[in-house]
């Protein structure tokens, strides 16, 4: 109906047009007797639109000119937006025009599962990872799946997921937030390196390893909370990610890679939990907001750099006591770890002169 309205107006709106372009715009010199005609400078108004463009089809708008005798008309081009109403799982339809854009996915090697290989026709900013599709349950986000999608910015991943791959939203630079539920098992390296503007992430409780550089260059990361169910970070995990401010280990954590926290330049504190026995090299490198920092007695080697730059350090709140921590192997590079102030954990208030730490709600806090 509306359709119809639209081209009954176009069509009545062309035969103005065209009669006044046929009628001359004309002036009568009556005072002097002359009737010859004058033709004056049309004085046009504002465009005013016949037709809205849509996604597929250009529109129409109208000017007319003081005199009422003349019409001036021009087509607006196409939007190329499709208006999506109506969603189906993996598939969105252009109310307008019947486009309709999918993901990519396939069925595994046995026909088991499906998993989603790539964005396809899908022109959203948001991404809805659905539980089923074709009678199959959703298991797997393929490597690269959404590789360099800057347009994406939400994804949200159903129950049914248990792997996202290597690479999968790596580079998504618009991505600000993602929410892996606890189905996920398994995180692929760099899955989610390059989302500069990623500012939230919530790690389900199901995964067990984050791998390498899996957030690196996420550059509006402010905090990230680790889940129990996690023993290893992998190296690079958050390098360069310079706006976290503050990040929680579980005490499930037995090992953190290789420049895991590198270029964190906004991280204040870190707390290394009892489970850590090697800091490897390039851990805290470059860390220039880490004021202080608290190593279980747990802890037998700090690798190389593994507090290189580190210039605002101050305060090293050590779980041992001063006798432990020479029977520490510390490697190279690490003055900022070693001129900084070292603190000996007491329980109790300690009755020998020394600088010693315990907790207070569980804060370190100097007695």
């Amino acid at each position: 109906m509306k359709n119809s309205k639209i081209l009954i107006l176009s069509f009545v709106f062309l035969i103005l047009t065209a009669m006044l372009f046929i009628t001359s715009c004309d002036k009568s010199d009556e005072a002097n007797g002359d009737a010859a005609e004058t033709i004056h400078q049309h004085n046009f108004g504002e465009w005013s639109i016949v037709k809205e463009p849509t996604c597929g089809e250009e529109g129409l708008q109208g000017k007319i000119c003081e005199c009422g005798k003349q019409l001036k008309t021009q087509s607006i081009p196409a939007t190329g937006e499709h208006i999506y109403e109506e969603k189906e799982v993996g598939i969105q339809i252009c109310s307008v025009c019947k486009y309709t854009a999918k993901l990519m996915y396939e069925p595994n090697k046995t026909n088991t599962y499906m998993v989603i290989t790539g964005i396809g026709t899908w022109t959203g900013s948001e991404i809805h990872i659905c539980e089923e599709i074709d009678g199959l349950p959703v298991i797997t986000i393929a490597q690269g799946a959404f590789y360099g999608c800057s347009n994406l910015t939400s994804v949200t991943i159903s129950d049914s997921v248990k792997q996202i791959d290597e690479f999968a939203f790596y580079d998504c630079s618009n991505l600000t937030s993602v929410t892996i539920p606890d189905s996920v098992k398994w995180i692929g390296r760099e899955a989610f390196s390059g989302c500069s503007n990623l500012t939230s992430v919530t790690i389900s409780n199901g995964v067990k390893s984050i791998d390498a550089s899996m957030f690196r260059n996420c550059s509006s990361l402010t905090n990230i909370t680790i889940p129990n169910s996690v023993t290893s970070i992998g190296g690079g995990v958050f390098y360069d990610c310079s706006s976290l401010i503050s990040v929680t280990i579980p005490n499930s954590v037995t090992n953190l890679g290789d420049a895991a926290f590198k270029g964190c330049s906004s991280l204040t504190n870190v707390t290394i939990p009892d489970s850590v026995t090697i800091i490897e090299s390039n851990t805290f490198r470059d860390c220039s907001s880490l004021t202080s920092v608290t190593i279980p007695n747990s802890v037998t080697s700090i690798s190389h750099n593994a507090f290189n730059g580190c210039s605002s350090l101050t305060s090293v709140y050590y779980g041992g006591t001063a006798t432990n921590w020479t029977n520490i192997s510390i490697g190279s590079s690490n003055s900022a770890l070693t001129n900084a102030t070292r603190y000996y954990y007491s329980e109790t208030q300690p009755t020998t002169t020394g600088n010693y730490w315990h907790y207070v709600d569980g804060v370190p806090t100097e007695w």
